[in-house]
């Protein structure tokens, strides 16, 4: 008796070793496959795909043959199909019925995959020769936004080429950098709340949220449905505490594939560290100067000196002879260096 268990033990090892789930597409519209894609190397939407299956040995349960159409390696939306299926040990068929969707812009290369619950775990997959989708013009092209370069070279590569030890973990970028950010965009429209069709690029914190000491960059653009690159600089100012983890967003606004809204990318999965102890101006002292909302006040230990106030990325402002009051009214808010005869001195207005 025990012989005889182990015998059936081992048929039934045996036969499940040796299962192998095979999946293929057979035919499309009663062409091979090859045959089908010589003939129809670019489809228009609408085209209906009836696509034989041949399957074996697939794993018995509930959506266990899964078909879809591919952007090159990612699921074009809308196109999932499934079917549940008895498992069989000899080959059989089943067929999907696949409409082309309407997109804009075309897709080059496209794929059909079919997929299968395979034995041991898993999908046995199976993807036939490439093709094209043709653009349907009717269709409203879907915005984008990405950020391609960091001052000239990938992201990524920037991210482990600063910062010395340890930036492969963390780039650290210091105050007063100057970050200009290649930008690819396609279809942007203008954001009824700002006054230009624009870019903008700016920091956040791991959290995600804003961090309003660093300024955005913003430059104005012009629509168009094929993608343009520009560029968008910004300079980190001298920030009160280091910020670390932080996460660099392009945002635009545009049609998102259902509406118009805000569409956004960033700069992943790099993070970046900013270092708050590298501008020489969060140590500077000036005596006999206060500063109020709306002026700067001089003791008379500053009389007939020259003034010059800079805003945080070395651009001069306004500058004079000192009198007992300078008027700063007109600034706007932000970061400001002011340098006199006697020293110089950082404020915020």
């Amino acid at each position: 008796m025990k012989k005889i268990t182990l015998f059936i033990a081992f048929l039934l090892t045996t036969l499940f070793v040796n299962a192998q789930t095979t999946i293929s597409i057979t035919d499309i519209n009663g062409s091979t496959v090859a045959d089908y894609f010589t003939a129809n190397p670019n489809l228009d939407s609408g085209t209906v795909l009836n696509i034989t299956v041949e399957y074996k040995d697939v794993v018995a349960g509930t959506d266990n043959l899964v078909i879809r159409l591919l952007n090159n390696w990612a699921e074009i939306a809308g196109t999932k199909q499934t079917q549940t299926v008895a498992s069989s040990t000899t080959a059989a068929t089943t067929t999907f019925s696949i409409t082309i969707p309407s997109i804009n812009p075309g897709i080059d290369p496209a794929r059909i995959q079919v997929r299968a619950s395979k034995i041991g775990g898993g999908f046995q997959n199976h993807a036939p020769a490439t093709f094209a989708i043709n653009a349907d013009e009717s269709v409203e092209v879907s915005a984008e936004a990405t950020i391609s370069t960091i001052n000239s070279v990938s992201p990524s590569n920037y991210h482990t080429s600063i910062g010395g030890s340890g930036a492969s973990t963390n780039g650290v970028i210091t105050e007063g950098t100057t970050l200009s950010f290649g930008v690819n965009f396609t279809a942007l429209k203008k954001d009824p709340a700002r006054d230009n069709l624009d870019l903008r690029v700016r920091f956040l914190t791991n959290g995600y949220a804003t961090i309003p000491e660093i300024p955005e960059g913003t430059t104005t653009v012009t629509n168009s449905a094929t993608e343009q690159s520009t560029t968008v600089s910004l300079t980190i100012p001298d920030i009160s505490e280091s910020i670390i983890g932080a996460r660099i967003q392009v945002v635009a606004y545009g049609y998102n594939g259902s509406e118009d809204a805000t569409i956004f990318s960033y700069v992943s999965p790099e993070l970046f560290d900013i270092d708050a102890t590298t501008l020489s101006t969060s140590k500077l002292v000036l005596e006999g100067v206060t500063v109020n909302a709306n002026s700067i006040s001089f003791n008379t230990e500053h009389a007939n000196d020259s003034y010059t106030i800079y805003n945080i990325i070395g651009q001069s402002i306004k500058a004079g002879k000192v009198e007992s009051q300078v008027n700063i009214a007109d600034l706007a808010n932000g970061v400001y260096i002011l340098t006199t005869d006697k020293g110089s001195l950082k404020f915020v207005k």
